[in-house]
């Protein structure tokens, strides 16, 4: 009637290494992960370029950042610059 211990014993050794590993990757994320809330892609981009350790991700501030890295687009009558396109063509 009883199941003797000599048959649980290779289930108890994977269910130990599976025990080892959660305990592992429950480290692995509180160090390893950086807190991303509250921060827009741009800035997580930036912080994960200057190489902050994860934990430095939730205390550091980046200074004022801009839209995008292109130059802003100038001043640009387009009435004129249809003509200008017109006359080209003729």
């Amino acid at each position: 009637m009883f199941v003797s211990r000599a048959h649980h014993a290779p289930l108890c050794k994977y269910l130990i290494l599976d025990a080892a590993f959660g305990l592992i990757s429950i480290f692995w994320v509180y160090f390893m992960i950086p807190e991303t809330r509250g921060r827009p892609m741009e800035e997580l981009n930036r912080l994960f370029e200057l190489g902050l350790p994860a934990r430095a991700f939730k205390d550091y501030q980046l200074d004022a950042m801009p839209i995008s890295h292109h130059e802003p687009l100038e001043d640009v009558d387009f009435k004129e610059q249809t003509e200008h396109d017109e006359q080209q063509r003729v």
